[in-house]
């Protein structure tokens, strides 16, 4: 068994796309980093593999938390490899599901001899049908530059409640990426937006927020 450190998302996407694919409701969010990954980005990516088969992969993009994918029920083995290849870099946090989640930290507290502790738990909801809002106002078009104040507003405060709280500069910065990248539809009822939506997965089951 190997752990692997892949250069770039496109080496850790050429291994692991077909299964990350076939379960994305729950790998969307290593599935949409990578897709969204650029050149001058620096992440952490660890694939651990068996005989040419990819067993579990591992993504951080520094300061967040270290995502773990496990493609196998047995993964004591798996992260005992890819401990040992993360001792030489900074693991905060992790997230996963509970089973990776649990069976890795088993793994690292024997390793390091440390206590971990639960940062927050969280669910993944799967949309299977859309069912047509009835007479709806409003119209939807795509946020536009002038609309960069507002999409601010917004992201910095879904950050605060449901993930971890940015400043207002980190927010900006990804408002201006999620807009110049025409990512942002927002939708109006009179004269302002009431709701908006952010298309950030080039995924073959498309994935929005």
């Amino acid at each position: 068994m190997n752990t692997l450190t892949l250069r770039h998302a496109r080496e850790a996407l050429a291994m692991t796309q077909e299964k990350l694919e076939a379960n994305q409701a729950a790998n969307g969010l290593p599935y949409g980093i990578l897709h969204n990954l650029g050149e001058d980005d620096h992440p952490l990516l660890l694939a651990v593999e068996e005989e040419e088969d990819v067993l579990a992969l591992l993504v951080r993009t520094p300061p967040h938390h270290l995502i773990l994918t496990a493609f196998t029920t047995d993964m004591d083995p798996v992260w005992r490899s890819a401990v040992e290849e993360l001792a030489v870099h900074d693991v905060p946090s992790i997230i996963g599901s509970v089973p990776a989640v649990e069976s890795f930290q088993r793994i690292w507290q024997e390793r390091h001899g440390c206590q971990a502790d639960i940062g927050m738990e969280q669910r993944i909801f799967r949309a299977d049908r859309v069912i047509p809002p009835r007479d709806t106002s409003g119209t939807p078009r795509w946020a536009e530059e002038e609309d960069l104040p507002l999409i601010t507003s917004w992201v910095e405060a879904f950050a605060e409640e449901a993930l971890e709280a940015v400043t207002r500069e980190e927010a900006a910065e990804q408002a201006e990426r999620f807009v110049f990248s025409r990512s942002v539809l927002l939708w109006e009822d009179g004269p302002h937006p009431v709701s908006v939506d952010f298309h950030h997965r080039a995924a073959r089951h498309a994935g929005h927020t």
